[in-house]
């Protein structure tokens, strides 16, 4: 059966999670909650018991159900769970989320509209979950920083035509800055459409580890990369400064 004329593609979600403990159900009830969704594989890595526990929940929670799947990864990193997920996927666009980001309404529909339009690739602007000013400053740097490179970062929920995605391998397989990297490698089929309407982030890592050491170190760590850093080197940094 042809395709009609107009169509918007169908959208599959792809989530990973690494010892997000309790924080699951809220994400599968944000899931639940969108319309256009056709599909979401939530690409799970955990290690620690309290997060094993939760997605036995979540699992059990799940069964009976093919909309919105439970896979268990092999591999751990970022990257490779997306990709895993990625790989479950029969719909036509890709729409990549971190646990703890929330889309905002219709969001499906916008970017399914924007590949519809002949985009292959986009993602959304950001807004910090929390109220103090200088978050409204961040966001607003990250945002434009994003239209100005035409880089996004995961936070951003990243949307690509699936065949885009295979055909430029995935994610790369590196330890950090994976979102960095494949953006770099999207500019060559044109350009981004970018969502004004902000997907909403946490502002957990902020508030755990003070604003300016993490907007400090995410500034240094994105510099260090673009001067040619070792994504593994940088990773530790990152995890160390937790």
């Amino acid at each position: 059966m042809r395709k009609r004329a107009g169509a918007k593609p169908r959208v599959a979600v792809v989530v990973p999670l690494y010892n997000e403990g309790a924080r699951v159900f809220r994400l599968l009830a944000h899931l639940r909650g969108m319309s256009g969704l056709a599909e979401a594989v939530l690409a799970d890595a955990s290690d620690r018991p309290a997060s094993l526990a939760a997605l036995a929940q979540l699992r059990a929670q799940l069964r009976g159900q093919s909309r919105i799947r439970l896979l268990r990864c092999r591999a751990r990193g970022r990257a490779a769970q997306m990709n895993a997920g990625a790989a479950e996927c029969a719909a036509p666009v890709l729409l990549f989320l971190h646990c703890d980001t929330r889309l905002p309404p219709r969001a499906l529909e916008n970017a399914a509209q924007c590949i519809a339009r002949g985009r292959h690739w986009g993602w959304f602007d950001v807004r910090i979950g929390a109220r103090a000013p200088v978050y409204r400053v961040l966001e607003r740097m990250i945002s434009w920083r994003a239209r100005i490179t035409r880089i996004a970062t995961g936070d951003q929920a990243m949307f690509v035509r699936r065949r885009v995605f295979a055909r430029e391998g995935g994610f790369a397989g590196i330890e950090l800055m994976e979102d960095v990297e494949l953006s770099r490698r999207l500019k060559k089929h044109g350009a981004p459409a970018v969502l004004a309407t902000p997907a909403r982030t946490s502002a957990r890592r902020w508030r755990r580890d003070g604003f300016a050491r993490t907007v400090w170190l995410m500034w240094k760590l994105r510099l260090r990369y673009f001067l040619g850093g070792n994504p593994a080197r940088l990773a530790a940094l990152y995890r160390d400064a937790r």
